[in-house]
């Protein structure tokens, strides 16, 4: 192994972030050694719990179980406990460097996301006062088709007349008119006395009306002398179809006139999709569109977006909305939703957005408290991850905070034990408030939905919505109950296992091959489908397989590795790796389509995701301040950003160290800080690139 490849340590803080020691090389061992039994996996549990009996680790205690109808979704979740970072297989860092310590989001304004559209334009915060939406009217400009009309009417009019109506329609309506208006509607008024009973009145405010229509229509071409109705009828449809922005209509003595409409462009339907920035803070984004439906009484469906943000932190992303009406929308976020997020940027489109319809994020992050490292020593490891990137690895939030990780509820969908996963969702964990804590065993003990729900906190929407399914469906249908949750958290559930997989496999492939050029049996995309693999509704792009006589022609950063799924390929150099972790978590029917998946959404088809990312336009500086929540994120985007969602920041800034002091030298009182700047690709985590310029696991 290169001596630059280096392996993480297990004792990652909550709070902070590493230690004062030197990162260490790894010490031996496979790359699937760390995994625990099969019956532990299937439990989702670690490495220092072996001593577990593995029955009790299971849920299969020795108490008696609860005799209520919805028993069989108790699942006892003693033996789960939180993720971490070599539980879901981060375990090797790209670069040397030192590690040292930091606090991560300890004010929101620590981290800041916003997202690159395909366009490359970052998103920008929406104003306060919202100017018209754009793309509201859509007309089209039509243009007339003069000589098929002139082809079509020669034998219903005569060829002479033909070529007169063609040339005034060509005028616009103006050269050879054959009837020009004498009156005005100001003259009609005048000729109109103001008396008689109301009929009276009624018939010559109707004649008004048709005078004033008249005068409207402007000069026309009246073609006298079509008795013949049909002969009619085929004037207009040329009129119709050939001479747009014209009209036509019968006379009363049964002649045609044509004229001009009122514009000589025909609106179209306004477009279906409205556009938005949704700038928001303390909130996740499925939690905020949870949020508008449920103010809006609208269907999660409605809503769409081209990639998730963080909670503890400030973002700013595009949204789309089926069906909206932008000022509806404004008013109901201005009213009810104005603490933790503001829309604006208001654009109506013909279509909607996709998961992956962007090119990446921009990140502004604050790293406070750091000790341990100097300024030349930090200044090494960023240019190194600059040059050389970071293993692009699913960060720990991919796999949730709690002691149900998320990719245990979905090793359970995958298997097919539905109810056990509903049972893992609505478990009463540890790391619960109190009232939900009390809620969830409500149902746990005495098995009473309507109590529970009475109890339960509205914003936990998927226990909320599953127990309101059990109460409606009865303990008999699981699946249909599960599918009360939305679809996307569904998927993220089983999404969350095939990324697990990836990580694992991706430090296998680092650890125990060449980690610094393509090797036969690698995967690369072929041609520009790298671009394609960033639209995920265009379908998985093509690949190639390398050889002995193909892996000079590419580089360590053109490597990519598929997350497992029935329409992916297994690089021929890691395919006994897969087969060997999906057979440990009993779940080979992911690759083999021999076996059947144990139910419809558990077919999954893969992705490919690249073995290295590179951050793009990567800045660091390094601050000292005084105050422990003092700002330190630019203070005019920052000022504003915060008061759109209703929070005060003080404007006070750090002062920025020159030259290659020691950061541990500091003045009485004064903190040290790392403001770092930089841009990843879709699905790529922040967390991630952190934990390889500390050179530890981060959480928050």
């Amino acid at each position: 192994m290169p001596a630059g490849d280096k392996r993480e340590r297990g004792d990652g803080l909550e709070a902070k972030i590493g230690g004062n020691e030197k990162a260490r090389p790894r010490e031996g061992g496979s790359g699937l050694s760390v995994l625990p039994a099969a019956k532990r996996l299937r439990a989702g549990m670690h490495e220092d719990h072996a001593n577990v009996d593995p029955d009790s680790a299971l849920g299969d205690t020795k108490e008696s179980p609860p005799s209520h109808p919805f028993a069989r979704y108790v699942v006892d979740i003693k033996g789960y406990k939180k993720a971490s970072a070599q539980d879901v297989g981060i375990k090797v860092f790209r670069t040397p460097g030192k590690r040292f310590t930091a606090v991560f989001k300890h004010r929101y304004s620590d981290f800041i996301v916003e997202e690159v559209g395909l366009d490359k334009k970052i998103v920008t915060i929406p104003e306060k006062d919202p100017k018209e939406a754009k793309g509201m009217e859509v007309e089209e400009k039509v243009t007339p088709n003069l000589e098929t009309a002139k082809k079509e009417l020669g034998p219903l009019i005569g060829a002479e007349r033909a070529q007169a109506l063609v040339k005034f329609v060509e005028s616009g309506g103006t050269v050879g008119a054959t009837h020009v208006p004498e009156t005005t509607s100001t003259e009609s008024k005048e000729e109109e006395p103001n008396q008689g009973n109301k009929n009276q009145q009624k018939k010559r405010g109707k004649r008004k009306r048709n005078k004033r229509g008249k005068q409207k229509r402007g000069p026309s071409f009246v073609v006298e002398g079509m008795d013949d109705k049909d002969i009619r009828t085929k004037v207009h449809m040329v009129v119709r179809n050939h001479l747009k922005g014209f009209d036509s209509s019968t006379t009363p003595t049964k002649g045609v006139e044509i004229f001009k409409g009122s514009s000589g462009r025909r609106p179209k339907k306004k477009r279906p999709y409205l556009h938005f920035t949704l700038l928001k803070k303390k909130i996740d984004t499925m939690s905020a569109i949870n949020s508008l439906c449920r103010i809006m009484r609208l269907k999660p469906k409605t809503f769409s977006f081209a990639g998730t943000k963080d909670r503890r932190a400030i973002t700013l992303q595009r949204v789309c909305g089926f069906g909206l009406q932008h000022k509806h929308l404004f008013g109901t976020v201005e009213k009810w939703l104005n603490k933790s997020m503001r829309v604006g940027h208001f654009e109506y489109k013909d279509t909607g957005l996709k998961l992956g319809e962007l090119y990446g994020n921009r990140f502004s992050i604050i790293l406070r408290e750091v000790e341990g490292i100097t300024n030349a020593a930090l200044k090494t490891t960023a240019e190194s991850i600059r040059k050389n990137g970071f293993v692009n690895y699913y960060g720990m939030q991919r796999f949730g905070t709690g002691t149900v990780s998320t990719h245990a509820v979905g090793l359970e969908l995958l298997k097919g034990n539905i109810e056990r996963a509903i049972g893992l969702i609505l478990a009463p964990r540890p790391e619960d408030k109190e009232d939900s804590s009390a809620a969830k065993k409500i149902f746990r003990d005495k098995g009473d939905i309507e109590e529970t729900l009475r109890l339960l906190p509205r914003f936990m929407h998927n226990e909320c919505n599953l127990l309101q399914a059990l109460n409606e469906l009865g303990p008999s249908q699981p699946l249909p109950a599960l599918k009360r949750i939305q679809r996307g958290m569904r998927l993220m559930y089983m999404h969350s296992v095939q990324s697990m997989i990836w990580n694992h496999m991706a430090s296998i492939r680092m650890e125990q091959m060449n980690s610094s050029k393509a090797l036969p049996g690698d995967l690369v995309y072929r041609g520009d489908d790298e671009a394609i693999a960033m639209r995920r509704d265009q379908g998985l792009p093509e690949v190639i397989m390398l050889d002995e006589k193909t892996a000079g022609n590419y580089s360590i950063f053109d490597i990519i590795l598929p997350t497992p799924g029935s329409d992916v390929v297994i690089p021929s150099n890691l395919k006994s790796s897969y087969l060997k972790i999906l057979k440990e978590y009993a779940i080979e029917s992911l690759i083999d389509s021999n076996q059947s998946p144990r139910y419809d959404e558990a077919a999954l088809t893969g992705n490919y995701r690249k073995l290295i990312c590179r951050p793009k336009d990567l800045e660091i500086d390094i601050i000292t301040y005084t105050k422990p929540d003092q700002c330190l994120i630019d203070s005019e985007y920052l000022v504003k950003a915060e008061e759109e969602v209703g929070d005060s920041v003080t404007s006070e800034q750090g002062e920025h160290i020159q030259g290659d002091q020691d950061i541990l030298q500091e003045p009485s009182g004064e903190k040290t800080a790392i403001k770092l700047r930089f841009t990843l690709p879709s699905s790529s985590y922040a967390t991630i690139a952190i934990r390889e310029l500390t050179k530890t696991s981060v959480r928050t």
